[in-house]
């Protein structure tokens, strides 16, 4: 058997589109969360990235919430990182 360097960007790519569609789903999340607390009048929120999700891979929680922010910020949301927290500000 041979190892060649097309498996390896075909393993690499397949990584990334996992990890793209795992924080997809953290996005949505998010968006979720946003309209639970706009509903109840409030205009922020501080969102936990979890390294650690039951039946998920482990998160790398910088580049979600990198990802994340850069959604959020296509949305016009105020959006501060600090470690694994994501402050939101929608006022």
């Amino acid at each position: 058997m041979v190892l060649s360097v097309n498996e390896l960007k075909d393993q690499s790519k397949l990584k990334h589109k996992r990890n793209k569609e795992l924080y997809k789903e953290l996005l949505y999340s998010v968006y979720e969360k946003i309209k639970i607390k706009n509903k109840k009048g409030l205009h922020s929120l501080i969102y936990i990235l979890r390294p650690i999700i039951p039946g998920k891979p482990l998160i790398n929680t910088d580049h979600a919430g990198v990802y994340i922010q850069r959604k959020l910020s296509e949305g016009n949301f105020k959006t501060h990182i600090i470690h694994n927290k994501i402050y939101i500000d929608w006022s």
